[in-house]
């Protein structure tokens, strides 16, 4: 990503999901956003690689992105 990114859902319900961010040491950088649908994220972020983790329900994702 070079500037944000779009987390999306899956669910046909629209079901709310929490996106977590965190920095390549682990440290929490967007802590229980909860959303529904979409979600633009990271505008914010200075470049490097983060993790975001996606709870929606009982199921965790997580997945490496790197901003440049």
């Amino acid at each position: 990503a070079s500037s944000s990114f779009v987390v999306s859902s899956n669910n046909s319900f629209d079901e709310t999901f929490v996106l977590n961010v965190y920095d390549v040491t682990g440290r929490k950088i967007i802590d229980g956003l909860r959303c529904t649908g979409n979600a633009r994220v990271g505008e914010n972020l200075s470049k490097g690689v983060y993790h975001v983790e996606i709870i929606s329900g009982e199921t965790k994702t997580v997945l490496k992105v790197v901003k440049l």
